[in-house]
């Protein structure tokens, strides 16, 4: 859940740019400083087999699912409200990695709360990097890395047919934030509004958590399975890829990130 990749669009204002780098780059540095104290993990050193195989159906038909209940839900925003318990869910499974899982309870209801009442482009922001972060290092320590590039391709396909043939990845990122959905990173128009609500105010650039979630995930997984030093070319790759992909979109209108991140991961993984 809350893994929906959505493009990032309008982002003409070069704050915007730079908010889009700059959230994605951050929480895959995050990611990637998390992932070390999760090495030692038992299940971590797991290899490929027993643990991990079993759940790679499970991944993907929750990846389906998801997208089919919020394809048909979307107009309904009280969805919107399960989406944001969800969400708060995987922020707390995350949590769970690191602290005792009361105080990771309270944590996670205390953002959720937060997130409900102040839909502010701010503690959205707050929120959905929260989830980004912990909920790719928890799809980190049960899948390795190279599982993971290997999904990356197949959501890149996806993100392409659903931005540039059917364009329904932008009217979900859109409904998204009708619904008050935490699955949109969202950068206002000015740089002094981030206080308004979404609602009120047009974003100015926009960019589905799974842009973050999904290369968090790989580049944790790899800390975690392969170590830090390989994991360096495969996010100078990311950058690359998302780099590139910025310029793109100071041409076009909607961009799909995906790709472009999934052909620099490859570039680094290979590299």
């Amino acid at each position: 859940m809350g893994g929906k990749r959505q493009p990032v669009a309008q982002a003409h204002p070069w704050h915007a740019m730079e908010w889009s780098v700059g959230w994605l780059v951050g929480v895959w540095f995050l990611a990637f400083i998390g992932a070390f104290p999760l090495r030692s993990f038992t299940w971590a050193q797991e290899p490929i087999g027993e643990l991990v195989q079993p759940g790679i159906p499970s991944f993907f038909l929750s990846f389906v699912i998801a997208l089919l209940l919020l394809f048909v839900l979307r107009h309904n925003k009280w969805f919107g409200h399960v989406i944001s318990v969800s969400a708060a869910s995987l922020i707390f499974s995350g949590l769970t990695l690191f602290i005792n899982p009361v105080l990771a309870l309270l944590i996670a209801i205390v953002l959720w709360a937060w997130e409900r009442t102040a839909r502010t482009y701010l503690v959205n922001g707050i929120f959905v990097t929260a989830l980004a972060v912990f909920a790719g290092l928890w799809i980190s320590v049960w899948y390795q890395a190279p599982f993971l590039l290997i999904a990356f391709v197949f959501l890149s396909i996806y993100d392409v047919l659903g931005v540039f043939f059917s364009m329904m990845i932008p009217k979900l990122a859109l409904q998204a934030i009708a619904i008050h959905a935490p699955l949109i990173f969202a950068v206002p128009q000015k740089r002094s509004d981030w206080l308004q609500t979404i609602a009120h105010a047009k974003p100015a650039a926009i960019i589905g958590v799974g842009d973050a979630l999904f290369p968090a995930a790989l580049v944790a997984s790899s800390v975690i399975h392969r170590g830090w030093e390989p994991t360096l070319p495969l996010i100078g790759g990311l950058m690359i890829g998302l780099l590139i992909a910025m310029v793109v979109a100071r041409f076009r209108h909607v961009v799909p990130l995906f790709p472009f991140l999934c052909v620099g991961a490859m570039v680094g993984w290979f590299w």
